[in-house]
């Protein structure tokens, strides 16, 4: 008697785990998740954000650059007065004031053709990102299509089964 309730028990355990899940996924929701939850989809669109930060940083080289810096400081020391061939205190102040304006002017068109280079990198970017999807959606029809099949099979069986068990009977 033990050993029935045990077996009962594991198959209702199965079952109820089998048919906790009530809600059916369609290809479209399937591929929606996997595309917000990817890794090798966020690696893409990385991608595309590290293109197009660098054809922003290769339109900004062409801007001039401007530094500036301010320094001060104290000096303490003793000196001889040459007058008087005495040692003589003294307390000396500095200050450094300093800008600086860099403009390139030319540059045997390399900016403009690093400003076309990120350009077309970012180009790619997005089209490695759109096959990536191409991609992962493919191999997500693949298998859905593999569990519908799967899953007509299971009928299938049944239908068998029963004109079988009719038959039989």
């Amino acid at each position: 008697m033990l050993k029935k309730s045990t077996i009962l028990g594991a198959c209702l355990l199965v079952a109820a785990s089998v048919m906790g899940q009530s809600t059916a996924w369609s290809l479209e929701q399937c591929i929606d998740y996997a595309r917000e939850n990817s890794l090798t989809m966020k690696q893409a669109d990385y991608a595309i954000q590290y293109a197009e930060m660098d054809a922003l940083q290769a339109k900004m080289s062409r801007l001039p650059s401007l530094n500036a810096s301010v320094s001060g400081g104290l000096q303490f020391g003793r000196t001889i007065d040459p007058t008087t061939n005495s040692f003589d205190n003294q307390t000396i102040g500095y200050n450094s004031y300093s800008v600086n304006l860099g403009w390139l002017l030319f540059d045997g068109l390399r900016v403009q053709n690093q400003v076309e280079q990120s350009k077309l990198d970012q180009e790619v970017a997005r089209h490695d990102a759109d096959a990536t999807f191409n991609s992962m959606a493919l191999s997500i029809s693949a298998a859905y299509l593999q569990v519908l099949l799967a899953e007509e099979q299971m009928e299938n069986t049944r239908r068998q089964l029963e004109q079988s068990q009719a038959q039989l009977d």
